[in-house]
């Protein structure tokens, strides 16, 4: 977890520094896709870092033979479950296209799930 929290960080600063801050030549459009690309990235890896968190001071705990509350387990499982819920929503506010296809993805699934309900 140590090795993806400093790859994140040193990805980040290259990224700002020379993929993003010295492209002279390429449109303001292009870097918005490249900063929004480093965001992206850096939120899921932060949100995979936070929900793992838990699970591996339960792990600790259990090899060190320290008492852990029943209700840990509970919150450890349900926190990383949140991790699954949380990165379509990461990409959907920072990713323009990914959201346009969501949409239309689930407004078709929808309209196909009512046109099913009324065939029958």
């Amino acid at each position: 977890m140590l090795t993806l929290l400093i790859s994140n960080i040193a990805m980040l600063v290259v990224a700002v520094r020379y993929g993003i801050s010295r492209k002279r030549s390429s449109s303001a459009s292009e870097q918005d896709v490249n900063m929004t690309a480093v965001i992206t990235v850096t939120c899921v890896c932060w949100l995979f870092i936070f929900s793992w968190v838990p699970y591996v001071i339960r792990v600790m705990c259990n090899a060190s033979d320290v008492y852990i509350p029943r209700w840990y387990f509970t919150f450890q499982a349900h926190f990383l479950a949140l991790n699954v819920c949380f990165n379509p929503i990461i990409y959907s506010f920072t990713n323009k296209s990914f959201k346009k296809v969501v949409k239309k993805r689930v407004f078709d699934a929808l309209i196909e799930s009512v046109r099913n309900v009324f065939r029958r």
